[in-house]
């Protein structure tokens, strides 16, 4: 096995850390077949992002397969995480860090 498997999503500063200026994250995640075989595309979408990054809300999800540990299928995923990083920017208090001058 030549990659490195994710044993839990990425946290928010990982996802920051390893955007590209696109804001594309990725990784290498384990699913399990049943719950590719039990779900329509869409679902399968979103259980990839959770996989990748705790959230349903990564978009244009690529995937390649890269192998198997039994029943597990090793997925190679990757997705625009842009829109999390803004709705945690968004959810910060801009003046948080400062501290009051009276």
């Amino acid at each position: 096995m030549d990659y490195e498997l994710l044993t839990r999503p990425l946290t928010a500063a990982q996802i920051r850390r390893q955007m590209d200026a696109d804001g594309v994250v990725e990784g290498v995640v384990a699913i399990e077949l049943d719950d590719v075989i039990d779900n329509d595309r869409d679902r399968v979408m979103e259980l990839l992002s959770e996989l990748l990054v705790d959230n349903t809300a990564l978009e244009d999800i690529e995937y390649e397969l890269l192998g198997n540990d039994g029943d597990m299928l090793h997925l190679h995923v990757r997705g625009d995480a842009s829109n999390l990083v803004e709705d945690e920017e968004e959810d910060e208090d801009p003046d948080e860090d400062e501290e009051d001058d009276y």
